[in-house]
C-alpha cells in the first residue's frame, strides 16, 4: 500500500512538473509572438508616416519599384491551372456559333 502511494505521488509530481513546464513554455511562445507582432505594427506605423510624407512622384517611383512583386502575386493562381480552352464564336458557322450558345446555356 505503501508503495503505491510513493508511485501515485511520483506520478502526480512528475504530472505537475511537465503542467507546469506546457504552461511556461506557451507563456515564452505568446510573449514572443506578442513581441514580433508589436514590432511589425511599430514597423508599419514607421513606413505609413514615412509615406505620408512622399508626394506623387515618390509614390509612383515606390510602386514601380514594387511592380514585380505586385504582378506575381497575382499571376500566382493562375500558374496552378493545368491546361485550358478558349471558345470563340468570332468568325466561327453559324452551326458552331449557336453550339458554342448551347453549351454556355447548358451549365448548371
Amino acid at each position: 500500500m505503501l508503495e503505491a502511494t510513493g508511485k501515485a505521488e511520483s506520478v502526480k509530481l512528475e504530472a505537475n512538473a511537465d503542467a507546469e513546464a506546457t504552461s511556461v513554455k506557451g507563456l515564452s511562445e505568446a510573449k514572443s509572438i506578442e513581441a514580433v507582432g508589436a514590432a511589425k505594427a511599430s514597423a508599419a506605423e514607421a513606413r505609413a508616416k514615412a509615406l505620408n510624407g512622399y508626394d506623387s512622384n515618390a509614390l509612383t517611383f515606390e510602386l514601380a519599384a514594387r511592380l514585380p512583386e505586385i504582378v506575381r502575386a497575382a499571376a500566382e493562381p493562375m500558374s496552378n491551372i493545368d491546361n485550358y480552352t478558349v471558345i470563340s464564336t468570332d468568325g466561327a458557322s453559324d452551326a458552331t456559333s449557336k453550339s458554342a450558345t448551347s453549351s454556355r446555356n447548358c451549365r448548371p
